[in-house]
């Protein structure tokens, strides 16, 4: 509920108004009494959509209302806070760490309001996220030490903003690391996704979502040993486990092919077993496209997991 316009508040917007040259010094007349008008003190802290910031009503003293505007400039810009508040001595102990509170909680919030009287601290408005909302209510209870506050804010997650996407690159070099730490394993002949691979994954799709918008192929490789057929099969099959593994994982995967190479494209000797285990690999590479439909783009990366398989029975 939109707060009345009090005496007081008019006073602070007339004295704020005022050239640097002038001050204003005003006496209000006593309210009348019994007609249930009595003005209540009460500090407004308000923030707009655009992160514009105003300051109103009652604090204790000219020090206090100075840390009150020194804080909400921290929290939201030197720029974007207006002060227009009048001092009262006679408000309750505590209303000054309550407004700082208040102004904290303020700052979590895309938009709101903060409204301090005696009797309570209330504060509402939109956050983007549900942790705000609960970071808030934390925030308020430690602060205030048992004095009475409601927080009544909405959640709006259509306020969180965009995460930002990685660039190629970036994805590549992360897959890259991930795979460099552990590897992507199956066990013997198998083409199915062991734990130990499971686990892989997971972190894959931690990474993915941010890389949705970029092409990257899944290449499946082997070693020498064993039939040259059997072994193009059976990468191909690896390859499209990975790929299916990553879509039972809920991860968008129309950026993502999944091509067998079996033997064909070795890095290391096929005649060693040292060789062999490193050609042994699961491997993400940047593809172009606008290319031949199974051409990789010309210097892509490579992102490789050694798979440490046995040869194919």
């Amino acid at each position: 509920m939109a707060a009345q316009l009090w005496p007081s508040r008019v006073v602070g917007e007339l004295d704020r108004n005022l050239p640097d040259l002038f001050s204003l010094q005003a006496t209000l007349p006593p309210a009348p009494q019994g007609d249930g008008t009595e003005e209540a003190p009460e500090f407004i802290a308000s923030l707009s959509e655009t992160g514009a910031v105003q300051l109103r009503g009652r604090l204790p003293d000219a020090q206090l209302a100075a840390a009150n505007h020194a804080f909400a400039q921290a929290l939201f810009g030197h720029d974007n806070v207006d002060l227009a508040t009048n001092l009262d001595e006679t408000l309750p102990e505590g209303w000054s760490v309550r407004s700082l509170a208040g102004l904290e909680a303020l700052s979590m919030l895309h938009d709101g309001e903060v409204l301090l009287t005696p009797a309570t601290l209330s504060i509402s408005g939109r956050a983007a996220a549900r942790s705000d909302i609960e970071s808030i209510s934390r925030l308020l209870s430690d602060k205030l030490g048992g004095a009475a506050f409601e927080v009544n804010v909405t959640l709006d997650t259509s306020l969180a903003p965009e995460p930002e996407l990685m660039t190629p690159e970036t994805c590549i070099a992360r897959i890259n690391s991930l795979l460099s730490e552990t590897k992507i394993t199956f066990d013997p002949g198998s083409i199915e996704i062991n734990a130990r691979s499971s686990a892989i994954l997971d972190r894959l799709a931690e990474i993915l979502p941010d890389c949705r918008h970029v092409d990257m192929e899944i290449g499946g490789h082997t070693d020498s040993q064993g039939r040259e057929e059997m072994n193009l099969t059976l990468s191909q099959a690896r390859a499209d486990a990975v790929l299916n593994g990553l879509l039972a994982r809920r991860i968008l995967v129309s950026n993502l092919s999944a091509r067998g190479y079996g033997e064909s494209n070795p890095i290391a000797d096929n005649e060693t077993e040292e060789g062999r285990e490193k050609n042994r690999r699961i491997e993400f590479k940047l593809v172009d496209r606008s290319a031949a439909e199974n051409e990789p783009s010309e210097g892509a990366q490579d992102a490789q997991s050694p798979e440490g398989e046995e040869a194919p029975e």
